[in-house]
């Protein structure tokens, strides 16, 4: 018997090479649009989609809460 497995992650604005969508040469597909509330302000995420190994994976994007991994952290948290 085998498990339909979802994974949903961040999708960063710029991967460490500075590129921005750099998912899509995976195949993954812009879906649509979500709201959602933090602290009272509305961000809009895009949504993003695709299946790999038969794991179904949601990507969020939003660049001004994910600009890029590690945003703001120091260097020794980013090499842990």
């Amino acid at each position: 018997m085998s498990e339909e497995v979802y994974v949903i992650c961040p999708y960063y604005d710029k991967n460490k090479k500075g590129e921005t969508g750099y998912i899509a040469a995976d195949g993954f597909k812009y879906k649509s649009n979500i709201e959602i509330w933090v602290n009272g302000v509305k961000y809009i995420l895009g949504v993003h989609y695709g299946i790999v190994n038969k794991v179904h994976i949601y990507w969020l994007h939003n660049p001004e809460i994910f600009p890029y991994a590690y945003a703001g952290e120091e260097a020794k948290y980013v090499l842990k």
